[in-house]
């Protein structure tokens, strides 16, 4: 089987913007077609929300560092259906912008908000944009503050109104809610506190009724723990904090389609040298209630395993990371049943996959940081495959007993008001070159009956599920067969010290087996 050829444009620099889709390959699995793409300014970028319309439509709330020096600038964009770029749009006040969050209204139009942080700037605090499908910006609102205040989260209420959470990053600051008007404003605000401890939500979401958030707290002895609540406007319905046993340093909370929620944590860990963190998992009731809990880690590892993103499938769910290694952080993504037991990890050999959204059964959307270091978009199959590739990787994940205690928690009154910035919009153009193209010939549809280990490999690796007397091709990417050999199960062993460093692909009696990563 071959697949057509696809080519990858490259794009020059631009006054503001310089993009290029830096990697892109197209693979069958389950008759889709999956697909890595990245845009690359000459400066840093970061990706900070995603969200995806009903009709396909994909809109991504970015930063740009260093534009000019020692400054940010917020970048919208909008990609159709396909991961075409349609349009990015710098919205500038003074020359200290950045972005946090991005939401899609139910009128069509989009929220985009965030922060204006230049200390010299004559405004400064939390931004608000309404923008429509075509970019034009329908009407903006700051929320006067310090200069690392930030819209970190956008709700729309049944009637049109919003809640915005205003996170300060100011130490023992809290998180302003603000309810306002569906046209930013204000109405009446407030903060949470628990034991004279301002919140800082780290995660949010909304039923349509009822907000709740993960926070880190201290409890009584002085332990950074987790704290879920259930709120509205009116009151606070439940709170508890939930502690693992280790020091806590955050989390994320995910509805589950059937009730309860799915939370993604961080705690330190207390082997490692580096002050590394590791994966906490665990599922609770529609109040809290904790149910299985895991502790994921790479075992005699010091550094970082960063959660990212987490989303529900009919009989699990998957989660993205960012491992941190000495090469810095690679990412990293995982399927798991819906009792919280590991069935694969895998690192992705492309882009960052910091944001993911379903897209049907079979697929999902990845977003985040590039591999290059600027904004990247693709599709890849919720059963473990990605058109750049994967490697499993050896994690170990234990159950991590909890203790739950129910506690109080109020609402006091602030003092935030509204006002409207002077900004000016830059439209971001691409013009587009060919860069590279290619082919590959084989379906990527992950065979479990065969092991391929180790992976990476330098001179040797082995295959387990081999019958008695099996055939092995491996080839490269373009499907060209470059090691062809008898082997059995007595004589599992392949001598790959005639590849060059790459990625490869091994088929086993003509059946596909999996990729195998030499390295050296």
């Amino acid at each position: 089987m071959s697949f057509p050829i696809f080519k990858l444009p490259k794009l020059p620099p631009m006054k503001y913007l310089a993009a290029f889709m830096a990697l892109s390959f197209v693979v069958s699995a389950f008759g889709q077609e999956l697909i890595e793409l990245e845009w690359i300014d000459n400066q840093p970028m970061s990706t900070a929300d995603v969200q995806r319309a009903e009709s396909g439509e994909i809109y991504l709330a970015s930063t740009i560092y260093n534009n000019p020096e020692d400054t940010a600038a917020a970048i919208a964009m909008k990609f159709n259906a396909n991961l075409e770029l349609e349009w990015a749009k710098q919205l500038r006040t003074f020359n200290d912008d950045d972005f946090g969050s991005v939401h899609i209204l139910s009128d069509g139009n989009i929220l985009y908000g965030g922060g204006l942080g230049a200390f010299f700037s004559p405004l400064l605090g939390g931004s608000l944009y309404k923008v429509d499908p075509d970019g034009n910006v329908l009407w903006s609102k700051v929320y006067p503050g310090s200069d690392d205040d930030r819209i970190s989260e956008i709700f729309e209420l049944n009637n049109g109104e919003l809640l915005l959470a205003n996170r300060r990053g100011v130490s023992n600051q809290p998180t302003f809610f603000l309810h306002t008007d569906s046209q930013g404003n204000i109405l009446e605000q407030f903060t949470l506190t628990y034991e004279d401890q301002a919140l800082k939500p780290t995660s949010m979401t909304f039923d349509g009724t009822n907000f709740y958030a993960a926070s880190r707290v201290f409890n009584d002895a002085l332990e950074p723990v987790l704290l879920l609540m259930a709120f509205n406007l009116n009151e606070v319905i439940w709170a508890k904090t939930v502690n693992p046993g280790q020091e806590f340093s955050s989390g994320m909370i995910f509805p589950k389609p059937n009730g309860g929620f799915s939370v993604l944590g961080r705690i330190v860990d207390e082997e490692s040298v580096f002050n590394g963190l590791d994966i906490w998992l665990f599922e609770t009731d529609g109040a809290g209630n904790p149910g299985w809990s895991k502790h994921l880690f790479r075992p005699n590892n010091g550094f970082t395993e960063l959660g990212s993103g987490l989303v529900h499938l009919d009989d699990g769910f998957l989660v993205s990371y960012r491992f941190q290694t000495e090469f810095g952080l690679v990412p990293v993504f995982s399927r798991f049943d819906d009792q919280g037991n590991l069935i694969w990890i895998r690192e992705s050999l492309g882009s960052s996959m910091s944001y993911l959204t379903l897209l049907d059964d079979e697929l999902a959307l990845m977003a985040g940081p590039g591999s290059n270091g600027g904004v990247g978009l693709g599709i890849s199959s919720v059963d473990g495959v990605t058109a750049c590739g994967t490697v499993d990787i050896e994690v170990q994940v234990d159950d991590l007993s909890v203790t739950t205690t129910d506690v109080i928690v109020t609402f006091d009154e602030s003092d935030i008001e509204e006002d409207v910035p002077e900004y000016s919009v830059i439209d971001l153009t691409f013009e587009m070159e060919e860069l590279c193209s290619a082919t590959l010939s084989l379906g990527e549809v992950i065979n479990s009956d065969f092991r391929i280990y180790p992976n990476p490999a330098a001179a040797m690796c082995y295959i387990d599920g081999l019958n008695k007397t099996s055939v092995l091709d491996i080839s490269d990417i373009s499907g060209r067969v470059l090691i062809s050999q008898t082997m059995s199960d007595t004589n599992p062993g392949v001598d790959l010290k005639s590849l060059s460093p790459g990625i490869y692909l091994i088929s086993i009696d003509g059946t596909f087996a999996g990729r195998i990563l030499v390295e050296r």
